[in-house]
């Protein structure tokens, strides 16, 4: 068996061809389309973005299976899972967190960054820890920050040192 992970980077649709860069790029995007059909096992691809995948690709797969984001009620769990009994945390509300941020694959990066952030501090992981982690994720996603999604921890976020979170 063979798995892609982040198959959109190696898969990727062709492009126009402008210089000898594409041309390169596509004759290796199709050897590796070649190989993949003369290979016997079972390949399996992973990606977000399932659009970008090369439409010669989308062709030869067989099957596809879609999993949705998880939900306020799934990323809950996730979020508590995250940090072990005996961590240094004060007054995390795991229902915020699984309520007011629709992330998934970052919710983990965000509890490492409020875990740097408390050990670097020499305290505990806090809400605006772990608030303050999120905005970091969410600025590596390119996302804006809104006073309707980060709600009583907006002001904090947002710079302003002076407005404290409401408890």
């Amino acid at each position: 068996m063979l798995f892609f992970d982040e198959a959109d980077a190696l898969f990727g649709k062709r492009s126009e061809v402008a210089d000898a860069h594409d041309r390169y790029a596509d004759i290796e995007v199709a050897y590796l389309l070649r190989r993949l059909e003369s290979y016997p096992g079972l390949v399996v691809m992973a990606t977000n973005p399932q659009r970008n995948i090369d439409d010669a690709f989308q062709r030869r797969i067989a099957v596809t299976v879609a999993f949705e984001p998880p939900g306020e009620a799934q990323r809950k769990p996730i979020w508590q899972r995250l940090f072990p009994p005996g961590a240094p945390v004060a007054d995390l509300d795991f229902d915020f967190l699984a309520k007011q941020f629709r992330i998934t694959g970052v919710i983990h990066n965000a509890f490492l960054g409020a875990a740097f952030l408390a050990a670097d501090a020499g305290g505990p992981i806090t809400m605006e820890r772990v608030v303050l982690a999120v905005k970091r994720e969410f600025q590596k996603l390119g996302r804006l920050r809104t006073e309707s999604e980060f709600g009583r921890y907006f002001h904090p976020v947002n710079g302003d040192d002076d407005a404290a979170p409401a408890r």
